[in-house]
């Protein structure tokens, strides 16, 4: 038998038991973990069976054997819509922002600029998206550009830019 153990983060402490299996391949569903730092290590603990002697251990159960650990970093992942629709009846659609995973939230700049390089709007908060307005007012429809900075949850800086339709 094996037990998969699990720990999140750099942290060697904090192994779980997050499954079991008797086969030697085994599928973790992260999922559900939300954005947490982005690295997942691994332990596996094997339990011998049909022991023909019949060894147990110092308390009298079927000897174990840890694994070593092994560790997955994931790279943040960023979504980055390319148009919006600020006067959609749909909410979501209304305002433009990036939506990631694994991203260093401390260190988020977002800015939008227009054609002729004039800063539209700029954000540090990853939750603030643009609402397609300029001083109060709805920019006109076309094509505006975008910056993002952030970190990765492990400190690599990076940069993405790209362009954004607003339409109505």
């Amino acid at each position: 038998d094996y037990e998969i153990h699990r720990s999140m983060g750099v942290s060697a402490n904090g192994f779980v038991k997050i499954g079991a299996t008797t086969d030697t391949f085994y599928v973790d569903n992260i999922r559900d973990e939300g954005d947490n730092v982005g690295i997942f290590c691994y332990r596996i603990v094997a339990t011998e069976q049909n022991n023909p002697l019949g060894f147990v251990d110092y308390n009298g159960f079927a000897f174990n054997s840890t694994s070593n650990e092994a560790c997955a970093e994931h790279n943040p992942r960023v979504f980055i819509p390319n148009s919006f629709n600020p006067k959609s009846d749909n909410v979501e659609n209304s305002t433009w922002k990036p939506v990631h995973l694994y991203v260093e939230e401390s260190s988020y700049s977002l800015e939008i600029y227009d054609r002729w390089g004039n800063k539209v709007f700029g954000t540090n908060n990853e939750t603030k998206g643009w609402d397609g307005k300029v001083s109060g007012e709805y920019a006109p429809a076309g094509a505006y550009i975008y910056q993002l900075k952030y970190r990765s949850k492990q400190g690599e800086p990076i940069e993405k830019r790209g362009s954004i339709t607003l339409m109505y």
